[in-house]
């Protein structure tokens, strides 16, 4: 047995509890392990001790005076569920308009009404909508026109500024894990450290090209980023079609770090430049607390291995080996982290987008924008008073109905 499960049964074994079996095991462990001796005999002056206190007995008003808070409790309760029961005074009570009389009837003309304002009201802004504004277009169609579906403004550079997938997770795990580890300790300056700084770069390029030449440049781009040793991670080329047809391409790509300012200005003359962003993050500081935890993981592993050596039992070498594991998990872990901050600046993000002249629209003002969501939002409400005046008008020529039936005079 090892010391961790002679140390659950001890109490047990103080006080005779044990099975004859489990008892032969605990007195064999404690015959070689003095750390299991010495928790045992503290354990006995802890009894020792609380067996010698006196028995102190409860005072004999201690009953009366129990009883005498509950009932004072219960009564308190009794009051405050009388007072929100009774009616207050000056409360006014509203009552709904009877449905006898002409009372259901005022109700329903009301009801009428304020359908008819609605339907009128969203009507004339959809007339004037489409009258001094450009058609209501689904949401997206602009997008795909640029060749980008569902992404505009900040979600398009999006996609640049951060990397997807594993490598994403693990630059911003690593920066959590650099919180946790006293990074204060181990990071001042990268000079002193002797790393050399770790940046990683984002850069987006828009460019607007003549008609039909989005193919010719866009395959120059595609040649300009791997003759720099880069790849393309993905592209794509969409044709919108419309009033005017228009081809739009979009692309992907990693480049290192060291070429990406001659990528870039290689890539700007082959179109006119509507948009460049250039973004650094420095993880200078995330890479050195990595280094700093790979150390002391290792020197945690070291330790285990002297540790192993020195093993009396099987169970102290298993005990050894699961937490010798544990470690070595988490250093592979942390080298894993470190090699993503590695390469991803090593490798700058590139996203390039190319568009024929004339297929961008230019963003709309904040007043457009306002009385684009005005428009729709009555739109979205015409659609739905649209959905629902077939149930209503059915529902309300029911009740007439069974209400004129339920009133003749055979029916009492």
């Amino acid at each position: 047995m090892t010391c961790r499960e002679v140390a659950e049964l001890l109490s047990s074994y103080l006080d005779d509890e044990l099975d004859p079996e489990a008892h032969g095991l605990v007195e064999a462990h404690l015959q070689t392990c003095r750390h299991c001796n010495a928790v045992l005999e503290e354990l006995r002056q802890v009894k020792s001790a609380l067996q010698s206190l006196p028995v102190l007995e409860p005072p004999p008003e201690l009953h009366a005076r129990i009883m005498g808070a509950v009932a004072g409790a219960q009564a308190a309760q009794a009051e405050v569920e009388e007072l929100e029961t009774s009616p207050k005074p000056g409360r006014l009570r509203w009552k709904l308009p009877s449905l006898r009389r002409g009372g259901f009837r005022r109700v329903a003309l009301a009801l009428a009404a304020c359908l008819v304002i609605m339907i009128l009201s969203s009507a004339g802004t959809l007339f004037w909508a489409r009258r001094y504004d450009a058609p209501l277009t689904s949401k997206g169609e602009a997008d795909r026109s640029m060749g980008v579906p569902g992404l505009e403004g900040e979600q398009f550079f999006g996609m640049a500024e951060m990397p997807s997938g594993v490598e994403g997770e693990a630059i911003q795990r690593s920066g959590e894990s650099g919180a946790e580890w006293s990074g204060e300790d181990y990071f001042t300056d990268a000079a002193t450290a002797g790393i050399e700084r770790k940046l990683i770069r984002r850069a987006r390029l828009t460019l607007e090209v003549s008609q039909g030449g989005v193919d010719d440049v866009s395959r120059q781009a595609i040649h300009i980023v791997r003759s720099y040793q880069g790849y393309v991670e993905s592209s794509s080329m969409s044709v919108a079609e419309g009033s005017q047809r228009s081809t739009a391409f979009y692309m992907t790509a990693r480049v290192p770090s060291e070429h990406l300012d001659l990528a870039i200005d290689e890539i700007s003359v082959l179109g006119r430049v509507t948009q460049e962003d250039i973004a650094e993050q420095d993880v200078t500081e995330q890479y050195v607390d990595l280094e700093a935890r790979i150390k002391h993981k290792v020197q945690q592993e070291q330790r285990l291995l002297q540790i192993m050596g020195n093993a009396n039992t099987v169970g102290e070498l298993l005990q050894v080996e699961g937490e010798l594991a544990r470690v070595r998990t988490e250093i592979e872990t942390l080298k894993g982290k470190q090699n993503v901050l590695e390469k991803s600046s090593a490798m700058s993000f590139l996203s390039v987008n190319i568009a024929e002249e004339g297929s961008r629209r230019s963003s709309p003002s904040y007043w457009g924008k306002i009385w684009k969501a005005f428009v729709e939002a009555w739109q979205d409400l015409a659609m739905f008073l649209a959905r629902v005046a077939p149930a209503a008008i059915l529902l309300v020529a029911g009740f007439f109905l069974v209400r004129r039936v339920m009133r003749k005079p055979g029916n009492g």
